[in-house]
């Protein structure tokens, strides 16, 4: 079955009553050098307090097609601050995409009008005869497989919720493209762009009918926590400033 990945995974197979899989695997160390990572707006209240988010756009052509909210990780490419030696700072909430892992839900090719079919997968390397069984003798799933399976559930059906928080943003062109500059202690100037955020002028010059719709679903309050997460920026340029100087006093080069 040809099964498309999700950001970040790699490859995937659909879980089997067979299987056994090997769990505490750790992060993997793809994202060691992603500087953003999809939320939910199930945790974004949890993000925020460390992480400023924002949305990235989708589609290649020269207008976005869509949204995605995601959590700044990193003020460059290819660099995630957040993680250290292979770890996640303990002290910052986990994001569920990444504690999901080695599971996600992927979808199969599509099947001519039909939906394309949510299958539960695991990345293949992840399979270990030595591993955790997925069910018992008796074909029941064991209690871990059954915790996993109901988190990634719960996952999934966030994020469907964060599409349609996303494309209501799109759909009444709130969203608009903003760049973060500061200079840092020893004098370079630090630019991110690329990023998009809700615009409070568009957001105050919606119909009165608009906004009470977006109060009334809870979106004016998810609005909210983005644009207050925005202001978590200095944390992040506070943590590049104390990486920095800790490798020089290593002697070590700084990408």
């Amino acid at each position: 079955m040809n099964i498309t990945p999700p950001f970040g995974f790699t490859e995937l197979v659909p879980v089997d009553q067979q299987h056994r899989i090997r769990r505490n695997l750790g992060l993997p160390a793809f994202y060691a050098t992603q500087n953003a990572i999809p939320v939910s707006i199930g945790e974004m209240l949890l993000v925020m307090r460390d992480q400023p988010i924002v949305f990235t756009p989708l589609g290649d052509g020269p207008e976005p097609t869509g949204f995605v909210p995601v959590a700044v990780c990193g003020l460059s490419p290819s660099e995630n601050l957040l993680m250290q030696d292979g770890q996640w700072d303990p002290a910052v909430y986990l994001p569920a995409y990444l504690r999901r892992h080695p599971f996600c839900v992927a979808f199969g090719p599509a099947q001519g009008d039909q939906q394309r079919a949510a299958i539960l997968c695991v990345e293949k390397s992840a399979l270990s005869d030595d591993g955790d069984p997925v069910a018992n003798p008796d074909g029941t799933p064991t209690p871990a497989w059954q915790n996993a399976q109901n988190f990634v559930s719960e996952v999934e059906n966030d994020f469907a919720r964060t599409q349609q928080f996303s494309k209501l943003l799109f759909d009444l062109k709130l969203l608009e493209g903003f760049s973060m500059t500061s200079t840092l202690p020893d004098g370079q100037e630090l630019k991110v762009s690329g990023m998009y955020r809700v615009s409070e002028e568009k957001l105050k010059a919606l119909p009165a009918d608009q906004l009470r719709m977006l109060i009334e679903r809870g979106v004016l309050r998810l609005i909210y926590m983005h644009l207050t997460s925005i202001e978590r920026f200095p944390s992040l340029i506070d943590r590049r400033v104390r990486k920095t100087a800790a490798a020089n006093d290593a002697g070590q080069p700084q990408a």
